[in-house]
């Protein structure tokens, strides 16, 4: 009774909704309750919930996208399994909620299916990435397709042909029940995605394939403002005076060129060669852990800065230590659909920046930057000399970069995608 009494005490504006699959019940703002065999359509459903398939790994990153997108128009939340014990790093602070389910097995699978639905009861849904934990549970607590807004920022099927199971152990994912975003069930997600009717991608690569809209990394470009951060006070503090620094700042997996990076930092010669600075190296990580270990080899103590994750807030800063941003990638199918987030920091920091040239990556550093065939090291090397050598070239394809990011990739340009898309969503009841 007094729960009953609590939900017609609500302001009117907010409509209570409880929906019993069996019988349907509706509460409404007057207190009136009544069972019908079908749901009234409520307009103004003021809610949007994106579902991330693991809060504790840096697929979070295109979540938050989302969520900060909408923010400025509906009351926003992101929700998902966890497989780890902590989430992840950069999203620490954030004041996005996120409502979270510890995953450890195939129960927890299951039992995260009604707990799902109740999360999403009353929103709009946009789910994450086309993978099981975030797709398969979305569909199987009763979302369907007509009330999904499906965003693919990553080619997954070719990501785990490249870092997955290879040859027999392929067949043992198979048998294995708790492997749940393997390389055959995201398979058979991929063979199902042109039955979404609202679709987003991350670039031009994905669209030609699986079609939809294209919505980049967005950034705040209000925040990530080289003027409001004091780049050289923070070099001072990690004694990065006296020569140039090329940087690296995200999450290194093997796919992402680690290994030549470091090959063509270190053709440089002399006192005052260029640096690495890497930001975003987690020591648990062990792909990070031997890349470490090889620029230790590679460089001296004195030409080397690695930091681990940080905060989200904390990326103007990281990226203003750098004076040139580097983001190789291999010529792989774990690349190819790809469009790095950090590239869009870089460019909106105002930072000139070397990238292999996969995809939308070639069109975004046109006048701002430059691009290199995937893997090769010797290119990025002879990519990378103009830049470190000329401090005026520097701040000229700096310039160029920042204005760009503010008029094609900022939070307003992918408000003007994102927008239209959410309106059109039919809420899950």
């Amino acid at each position: 009774m007094l729960d009953l009494q609590r939900r017609m005490s609500a302001p009117s504006t907010v409509t209570r909704i409880a929906c019993f699959r069996s019988k349907r019940r509706v509460w409404e703002p007057h207190g009136a309750c009544r069972w019908r065999a079908t749901f009234r359509h409520v307009n103004a459903v003021s809610r949007v919930s994106v579902v991330c398939p693991d809060l504790s790994t840096n697929c979070l990153g295109r979540a938050l996208i989302l969520a900060e997108l909408c923010r400025q128009d509906y009351e926003v939340q992101i929700v998902g399994l966890q497989r780890r014990t902590r989430r992840w790093e950069p999203a620490r602070n954030t004041a996005i909620p996120i409502r979270a389910r510890r995953l450890r097995g195939i129960w927890d699978c299951i039992r995260a299916v009604p707990w799902l639905r109740r999360q999403l009861v009353g929103s709009r849904v946009i789910v994450s990435k086309p993978v099981f934990t975030s797709l398969g549970l979305t569909r199987r607590a009763g979302v369907v397709p007509h009330q999904i807004l499906l965003d693919n920022d990553d080619w997954e099927v070719g990501l785990r042909r490249v870092h997955g199971a290879k040859g027999g152990r392929r067949l043992v994912e198979f048998l294995d029940p708790t492997r749940f975003n393997g390389v055959w069930s995201t398979l058979a997600i991929d063979k199902t995605l042109a039955d979404y009717p609202r679709a987003l991608v991350s670039n031009s690569w994905l669209q030609k394939r699986y079609g939809g809209s294209v919505l980049a990394h967005v950034r705040d470009t209000d925040v990530l403002d080289p003027d409001k951060v004091d780049g050289d006070a923070l070099r001072a503090r990690l004694e990065m005076t006296g020569r140039v620094w090329i940087g690296f700042v995200g999450t290194p997996r093997a796919h992402k060129g680690g290994i030549e990076l470091v090959d063509a930092v270190a053709r440089f010669n002399g006192p005052n060669a260029p640096g690495l600075y890497l930001a975003g190296v987690d020591t648990c990580d062990g792909y990070a852990v031997a890349l470490r270990r090889y620029i230790e080899q590679r460089l001296p103590a004195a030409r080397i800065r690695v930091q681990p994750p940080f905060p989200v807030e904390q990326t103007a800063e990281h990226v203003a230590l750098a004076d040139i941003i580097c983001l190789p990638s291999r010529d792989d199918a774990g690349a190819w659909g790809q469009l790095p987030a950090k590239l869009i920091d870089a460019i909106a920091m105002g930072k000139p920046t070397v990238a292999s040239g996969h995809n939308d990556i070639v069109d975004i550093l046109r006048g701002c930057g430059t691009h290199v065939r995937p893997g090769d090291a010797a290119a990025l090397y002879a990519a990378l000399q103009p830049m470190v050598s000329d401090a005026t070239l520097r701040a000229r394809l700096g310039a160029r970069a920042r204005q760009k990011a503010i008029d094609h990739y900022s939070h307003r340009a992918g408000r003007a995608v994102l927008r239209p898309l959410v309106r059109q969503i039919e809420p899950f009841v």
